[in-house]
């Protein structure tokens, strides 16, 4: 687990460095909260999760499913850790400020910077716990390096079962030195 996290870090860290230079895909300007927090719950849900219980691919989910999400270009792709072999999606509205890719373990990762962390992982966390516990069943988490964090289970018609892990931090957090904001989501399948 500790060296997903440092690639995840390593990630977020160029991620930014890709923010700064003057070629980087953009977020939208002057965007509300609830304008950031969207694309993220939608990476999750509509993305992540229904990729892993469907087994569709997250850069072939039919139309509507996800419509935020495209194709990274070759500097999204540059400062990014996902895998070469594996898809890269990016957000119309987030830029390359939210990505979403498959691990070498063939996890679905969301990963964001600059979003409220806090704000983000609540709206996630309630909205999987309004489905109701025949759906998602909250797992208790003790989160490590990043102090907010949960964890839902789903059990699958199939026999299998789903994981989705969350972990952020605000900039400045108690043993969290990074000067931005990091949410990384895992989402798991095991059959």
């Amino acid at each position: 687990m500790t060296k997903v996290l440092v690639s995840i870090l390593v990630a977020a860290i160029s991620l930014t460095f890709c923010v700064s230079t003057a070629e980087a895909r953009d977020p939208r300007p002057n965007l509300t909260k609830g304008e950031t927090i969207k694309p993220f719950v939608d990476a999750v849900t509509l993305a992540c999760t229904y990729s892993k219980v469907s087994g569709v691919s997250i850069d072939a989910l039919p139309s509507g499913v996800e419509d935020d999400l495209i194709a990274a270009d070759a500097l999204d792709r540059k400062y990014s850790v996902a895998p070469e072999d594996k898809p890269l999606m990016v957000s119309k509205t987030l830029g390359n400020l939210l990505e979403v890719f498959y691990d070498k373990n063939n996890d679905c990762i969301v990963s964001a910077v600059e979003l409220p962390v806090q704000i983000a992982l609540d709206t996630q966390a309630r909205l999987f716990r309004t489905m109701g516990k025949d759906v998602y069943q909250e797992v208790p988490y003790k989160p490590g390096y990043m102090p907010v964090g949960y964890e839902f289970v789903r059990k699958l018609d199939d026999g299998g079962t789903l994981t989705v892990h969350m972990e952020g931090a605000e900039p400045g957090l108690p043993g969290h030195a990074l000067r931005f904001s990091l949410i990384v989501v895992r989402v798991s399948r095991k059959p």
